[in-house]
């Protein structure tokens, strides 16, 4: 064999003894030794505590240390993965540890004297301790989280079991609550993929696969479209066809999607079939919902969107309208009036100069048709014109079984 083979077998078998003879004492010393120096974590997985003797060493020169049992060693480099550098308080509380009462009272001491250094860690080890020790001591429990629960010692996620609760998403949940909130991320998803799907037909509408695009839409029938077909039906800055488009294949989906739109649309919309078409798909998805809205909107400031509403009410057909109707039938409303000549300087009738006057604000009662329409509509067997008194009088003998005084509040 080669002089230079058998050099670097010897210094290898050298090497392997070293770190069996650092794995044996490691061993000998225990996993959880004690010392007030530092921790070496060895390349063999390893740790071992002991008192650095050349705290100064270069990279290359070998750690002198000293265990606890008064061993001295010297480690290479390589056999140190890393040295883990205790603070004055964690050598206070080594210093300390082989002296303490293993009683339940001497770990509570020490515990309380680790929560006041900040020794988290260890706090909690010698809490579970005590009451391995004393099952029933109170102050321990608690600091551990537990909770008197009748006669049981209880964490708070061992109450929380065993109420049924599961863990989801950083707090409690109720395995009905995550059912839910599983359906609806999955609902989610599968509208933003159906959103994706109507845009991409829409946008082919116009090209050669214009064909097959139309007729992929018009057989849509997943309740799941709903939402990306309301959003292209109430963009005004797509086609008036698009949009009618979008709105006939709402009508084959099952009533009562998209009723916000569809409200909006039927209040807002400048074209007056796109209008009628919401109200006809409103009056499929059923009144019960969407008619307190329309009621409500009898109150507004606009005279046109009184008007609005009445007119929506009538196609609806709820006669839960009528008192509301009754009492919009002849609405006040307050305009701004611009002054004569539209102010500034002006000639008076004498020829002299005068200054404009300031714009004024009136108040005009309004007449409204459409509402005196869905009354008609409601209850065509009735014709009292704008006589609130009168249709008042007449709810009261159709509707009431004890005379009440139906008067607005002035």
């Amino acid at each position: 064999m080669p002089i230079s083979r058998r050099i670097l077998t010897r210094a290898h078998c050298r090497g392997v003894l070293c770190l069996g003879v650092i794995c044996l004492l490691t061993a000998i010393l225990g996993m959880e030794s004690r010392s007030t120096g530092e921790t070496f974590v060895l390349s063999t997985g390893g740790r071992l505590d002991a008192q650095p003797l050349n705290p100064q060493r270069g990279p290359s020169e070998p750690y002198q240390i000293r265990t606890d049992v008064g061993i001295r060693l010297g480690l290479a480099p390589q056999q140190v993965h890393r040295v883990v550098v205790k603070s004055e308080v964690q050598k206070q509380y080594d210093a300390m540890l082989p002296t303490l009462d293993p009683t339940a009272a001497g770990h509570w001491g020490m515990a309380e004297w680790c929560r006041e250094a900040g020794l988290l860690d260890e706090r909690r080890k010698h809490l579970t301790q005590v009451i391995s020790l004393d099952e029933n001591h109170a102050d321990a429990r608690k600091a551990l989280g537990f909770m008197a629960v009748g006669s049981r010692w209880m964490t708070g996620d061992e109450l929380m079991r065993s109420q049924g609760y599961v863990r989801s998403g950083g707090g409690w949940k109720s395995p009905q609550q995550i059912e839910l909130e599983t359906a609806a991320r999955e609902r989610e998803l599968g509208e933003k993929a159906l959103r994706r799907d109507i845009l991409m037909w829409i946008d082919q509408l116009n090209t050669k696969r214009g064909s097959e695009a139309l007729r992929t839409l018009q057989e849509l029938r997943d309740p799941l479209a709903a939402s990306g077909l309301a959003e292209i039906m109430m963009d005004t800055k797509r086609p008036l066809k698009v949009r009618k488009l979008c709105l006939e294949v709402l009508g084959r989906l099952p009533p009562g999607l998209a009723t916000g739109s569809l409200i909006k649309l039927a209040m807002d919309e400048k074209d007056e079939n796109l209008r009628d078409m919401a109200i006809d798909e409103l009056v499929r998805g059923g009144v019960q919902n969407v008619a307190p809205y329309f009621i409500g909107q009898l109150g507004s400031k606009d005279n046109k969107r009184v008007n609005r509403a009445a007119y929506c009410l009538g196609r609806l057909g709820d006669k839960e309208a009528t008192l509301p109707l009754i009492n919009a039938l002849v609405t006040t409303h307050e305009y701004i009036v611009p002054p004569a000549g539209g102010g500034g300087i002006n000639f008076n009738s004498s020829g002299g100069l005068s200054m404009g006057g300031k714009p004024k604000r009136v108040k005009n009662d309004k007449e409204n048709d459409s509402v005196r329409n869905a009354l008609l509509t409601l209850h065509p067997n009735v014709n009292l014109r704008y006589d609130e008194s009168a249709w008042k009088q007449w709810y009261v003998e159709a509707f009431t079984s004890t005379a009440i005084d139906l008067r607005r509040d002035e």
